[in-house]
């Protein structure tokens, strides 16, 4: 036989002609946990940074059928796994190691943006971490409700031989310094991402924390909104 499509939601449901005639395939709404681990990542500057992603989907009601022809389970998994590791190197190929060891939510929306055709808004990406979120994506049939960045960290080689250097050029960076990198990664996730500069500066916000009222106002000032 061949499959029509047709999906049907959980409780009980009545098929006519079953089992004899039509027939039908169990697909199970429980959630699913799946961890991808990227021992080497290159950064710009040629170092190597250790990634660990925690996942949970579901199966899409509406998507059934394409969840079914892409492998079930095992294809979910498989395609996740190439696409997150395709994305995830584009965007390290461009950044250097430092920045990447605090980038977990813009790693987050670099990955899913590779998946789901919807604009990913940093709310989205706060409802992932927390394992809130509803982002379908089609294509494999389910819906993501957590991606979580449960590690970024260099290579023990690579923290070793720079922990001194970066303590010392992270204490002595100046007030310049800090305008042109918020200005920079500003600039760069709004070209990447589709993003105003106001939900830029929204999600600097969340992925580094509290940024100073005057570099903001700088930053206004240099990038249109």
């Amino acid at each position: 036989g061949r499959r029509t499509g047709e999906t049907k939601q959980e409780g009980l449901r009545f098929l006519l002609f079953y089992p004899h005639v039509t027939g039908a395939i169990l697909v199970s709404r429980d959630r699913h946990v799946h961890n991808i681990s990227f021992p080497q990542v290159l950064s710009r500057d040629s170092a190597q940074i250790r990634f660990e992603i925690n996942l949970a989907w579901a199966p899409s009601p509406e998507h059934a059928s394409d969840f079914l022809d892409n492998g079930e389970s095992t294809g979910a998994d498989s395609t996740l796994d190439g696409v997150f590791k395709d994305r995830l190197r584009s965007w390290a190929t461009a950044t250097d190691w430092r920045d990447m060891l605090s980038a977990s939510r813009l790693v987050s929306a670099y990955c899913i943006a590779g998946l789901s055709s919807a604009k990913i808004a940093p709310q989205t990406i706060e409802q992932l971490n927390c394992g809130s979120a509803m982002v379908p994506i089609p294509s494999i049939g389910i819906v993501l409700h957590r991606l979580n960045i449960t590690s970024v960290l260099p290579s023990d080689k690579l923290a070793e031989a720079a922990q001194e250097d970066a303590i010392r050029k992270e204490k002595g960076r100046s007030g310049d310094r800090e305008l042109s990198d918020t200005i920079r990664y500003t600039q760069r996730v709004m070209a990447d991402l589709g993003f105003t500069r106001d939900e830029a500066v929204e999600f600097l916000q969340l992925e580094r924390g509290k940024v100073s009222k005057s570099i903001l106002e700088l930053v206004a000032r240099h990038i249109p909104s």
